[in-house]
């Protein structure tokens, strides 16, 4: 089960990347979400309700950050390589 919510997570980070990525290009990529963090959660037993609005919050935040991370790991690897 660790590996298949690894894997997930890994998904939902590229994924956010590339939406971000093409966002920046002016193409809109709202309607291709995953919606992962729902598949995620559910994997978890964390239930989509109100009061885990601010776990999704935080998830959404670290995924994002986690995407930034990424882009700017290439972008180093591109300019050394």
């Amino acid at each position: 089960m660790k590996q298949i919510l690894t894997h997930l997570i890994h998904d939902d980070i590229r994924l956010t990347r590339l939406i971000r990525t093409l966002y920046k290009l002016d193409v809109d990529m709202n309607d291709y979400l995953s919606n992962n963090c729902s598949v995620i959660f559910i994997l978890m037993g964390i239930a989509e309700c109100p009061e885990n609005e601010a776990f999704l919050a935080a998830y959404l935040r670290k995924i994002e950050a986690a995407g930034k991370r990424l882009e700017q790991k290439m972008l180093i690897q591109l300019l050394n390589g």
